[in-house]
């Protein structure tokens, strides 16, 4: 259960299939800085913020997939506000990811404004290459997290759309 300005919401969980076959998932990622593509937003939710620890704060994860030394592909999330009502702070995580992920072109980032272009879409920006920071987080410090993004690099290979869309899970919801 989450609450939204008042309202309270109820998600039904998924059924659970107990004779399904299952499989391991998920790689130890060294810190460290790698190729990506980026792969979309995930659901926002309401989360505990360290700041104000009781007000939860709407976070959606900003899904990359990255390729790894030995040439696999994982896919990393990093927490980012989503726009509020198509805004978009030049200075909130997202802001600062999209102008990465805009890398100069004139039809995501009006470079004289430096702001978003006019009519910009959070979908416009999938597909798009970028160049992650890693770092190890959670209790144990073993989990991998991003920690930055960058302009992508000329030179390396970053993930196809083949092996985003094997990396994703599926290819519902990523248009290349």
């Amino acid at each position: 259960m989450s609450t939204n300005a008042g309202q309270t919401q109820q998600r039904q969980a998924p059924k659970i299939d107990m004779n399904a076959s299952l499989s391991t998932v998920g790689t130890d990622i060294p810190e460290g800085t790698y190729p990506g593509t980026f792969s979309g937003f995930g659901e926002a939710k309401y989360l505990p913020s360290s700041f104000k620890p009781d007000q939860p704060q709407l976070r959606m994860p900003a899904e990359v997939v990255i390729r790894l030394k030995d040439g696999s592909c994982e896919q990393v999330d990093g927490l980012v506000g989503p726009p509020d009502g198509g805004r978009v702070n030049r200075k909130s995580n997202l802001g600062k990811l999209l102008k990465v992920l805009a890398n100069g072109d004139a039809k995501l980032w009006d470079k004289d404004k430096d702001a978003l272009a006019a009519g910009v879409k959070l979908s416009d920006f999938v597909g798009r290459p970028v160049m992650v920071a890693i770092k190890l987080g959670g209790s144990n410090k073993d989990f991998p997290t991003i920690g930055g993004y960058m302009s992508p690099v000329d030179g390396l290979k970053y993930p196809t759309a083949d092996e985003v869309k094997a990396s994703a899970g599926s290819s519902e919801g990523i248009p290349f």
